[in-house]
């Protein structure tokens, strides 16, 4: 009894720090789906727009660790989004265009957040396709190669997308354009929460923009999804040569009664208490890595892994414009 007393008190304490850090204004960035277009092992660079056409966009993000509310230095923040005409790099062509874009590595890449927790990459505004606004994707990393610690998406207002979709070479893109809150994946993954800001580089539009956007995330995460304010996350630290100090503590205490008709009940009652605190500290070189296939690339799933959403890393990967008829795009 003593010690369900001790570990429920521990729960309570991690609950209330948990809490308290939400006062503070640090809620989640919200978990959203990979999607199917995710390739594993981009080139760690800054400018990802490869000649692709485009509003020229210059992304900042900015790593918060939830439980603090204090930068994290060193983290690795992968980020791919599609063309101005709705096509990923490496996959088949696709949305009217009839260029192939397999084994191409356009509009992908990777940084490390720097002493201010920053990374910046230049691209071009994307375009959309069938069924999806205008985003980014990313995945955030404790260090290079380490645990996915957020994946999600980032949008942009809807009056923004509206005057880039008025430019070229946007006006080619064939697909019909889907607005933000008819978006799918914004009306149903908490995207309201994962809108970008934006400004104007000059005095217009084809001078490019800024977007900026906080990612606040949990250092403990690895599974599951954990929008806003929803779960006490893990006590951690995190210092600036990613060095990560875990501890959790688990209580168990399932209790089942099963009844069978028509004259046999019978009643089981079980109580686990589980201790467990583990501690490893690892430290890693950032190294850069070549582009890999999508099987070879980190098969790490984020978000809740259902209805084709995060757990669509672990689709089959369209090779050619017949394999995508049938798959759902998202």
């Amino acid at each position: 009894m003593k010690t369900i007393i001790t570990l429920l008190f521990t729960i309570y304490l991690a609950s209330y720090a948990h809490q308290k850090a939400c006062a503070s204004g640090c809620t989640l960035s919200p978990e959203i789906e990979e999607g199917p277009y995710y390739v594993g092992g981009e080139a760690f660079r800054s400018n990802i727009t490869e000649s692709q056409a485009g509003i020229p966009m210059t992304l900042k993000f900015t790593v918060i660790d939830q439980s603090t509310c204090g930068v994290i230095v060193g983290a690795v923040v992968d980020i791919w989004h599609c063309s101005a005409y709705g096509v990923y790099s490496y996959y088949e062509a696709s949305e009217g265009v009839t260029a192939s874009s397999k084994y191409t590595t356009f509009l992908r890449g990777q940084q490390v957040t720097d002493s201010s927790g920053v990374v910046t990459f230049y691209s071009i505004y994307p375009g959309w396709y069938t069924g999806r606004t205008n985003h980014v994707h990313m995945k955030i990393r404790t260090t290079t190669g380490g645990t996915v610690i957020h994946t999600g998406q980032i949008f942009f207002n809807e009056a923004l997308s509206l005057q880039v979709a008025a430019t070229s070479p946007y006006t080619s893109n064939k697909a019909s354009r889907t607005t933000l809150t008819t978006d799918r994946v914004y009306s149903t993954q908490s995207g309201s929460s994962a809108v970008s800001t934006a400004s104007l580089v000059g005095s217009t539009l084809s001078q490019g923009v800024l977007v900026t956007s906080n990612l606040i995330v949990n250092t403990a995460y690895n599974s599951g999804i954990q929008n806003g304010c929803t779960a006490a996350p893990a006590s951690s630290t995190t210092t600036a040569s990613s060095t990560t100090t875990r501890s959790s503590t688990t209580t168990v205490s399932p209790t089942t009664t099963t009844t069978r008709t028509p004259t046999t009940t019978r009643s089981a009652t079980t109580t686990r208490s589980v201790t467990t605190t583990a501690a490893p500290t690892t430290t890693r070189a950032l190294t850069s890595r070549p582009p890999t296939a999508p099987n070879g690339g980190p098969n790490q799933q984020g978000g809740n892994g259902q209805n084709g959403q995060n757990g669509q890393n672990n689709m089959p990967r369209p090779r050619t414009l017949k394999d995508r008829v049938d798959m759902t795009i998202n």
